[in-house]
């Protein structure tokens, strides 16, 4: 897989403006089929049991329309799900972007028709430094540096999705924090080369002294990159 672009500070909000997000409101994303394999309905089961459990998180379903079925499997789905803490995205236009403004990938898919033996779009969270929980079974045990869950009973997925975003260390770039830390928890911010000037990065230098958040500089954007993928990962 070539090596990604990470998104612009830009970009990710404009995906969370596009799905009607408040600046409290974290998303899950399943960036799968709907109308192949156990993940939609499986994530369907986890979306009806988060609202209670993470009352800010939303589900967010991103999915081709590979065939006719897809719009009939997304018009039952929502009429299944609260309207409130779901959305439907179809054919993303900056999936990399979704997929970097989310607070976890679920993936419990159990037939990978019609794909490769490892989706892309788990190599590209992974790659952004996005946690990635996926149901142990297949290709899919072959991943490292991801939550598996043994089966997918959804009270199972709910509990280790709930652990997973409790546990992620929550490592920011200047880049992905827009500058600021916006008063959110926040465990280390990373600045690359592009980052280390002008107003907006002395003003979060000294937001992060004032919350006694380290910042740490990298010498490339790709080396902050890697860097906040290997910490979510060990986090997880």
């Amino acid at each position: 897989m070539p090596e990604l672009s990470t998104p612009s500070t830009e970009d990710v909000r404009s995906v969370r403006r596009s799905l009607g997000l408040n600046a409290e409101q974290r998303y899950l994303i399943y960036p799968g089929d709907l109308e192949t394999s156990s993940g939609a309905d499986a994530t369907a089961a986890l979306a009806e049991r988060v609202p209670a459990v993470l009352p800010d998180l939303l589900t967010v379903f991103a999915y081709r329309r590979k065939t006719a079925r897809a719009a009939e499997v997304a018009e039952r789905l929502s009429a299944r799900l609260p309207g409130a803490s779901t959305r439907f995205v179809q054919n993303a236009p900056n999936i990399l972007a979704l997929l970097a403004g989310a607070a976890a990938v679920v993936f419990p898919v159990d037939d990978l028709w019609g794909k490769v033996d490892l989706p892309i779009v788990l190599l590209e969270a992974m790659a952004l430094g996005v946690p990635v929980v996926v149901l142990d079974q297949g290709p899919l045990c072959d991943l490292g540096g991801v939550v598996k869950v043994p089966n997918l009973g959804a009270d199972r997925w709910l509990r280790d999705v709930s652990r997973t975003l409790k546990s992620a260390c929550h490592v920011r770039t200047a880049r992905a924090a827009g500058a600021r830390l916006g008063g959110k928890h926040t465990d280390l911010v990373l600045l690359d080369p592009s980052q280390k000037r002008g107003k907006g990065l002395e003003a979060l230098r000294s937001e992060a002294k004032g919350a006694q958040v380290p910042v740490i500089e990298l010498p490339s954007q790709m080396a902050a990159t890697r860097l906040a993928r290997t910490l979510a990962h060990l986090a997880v």
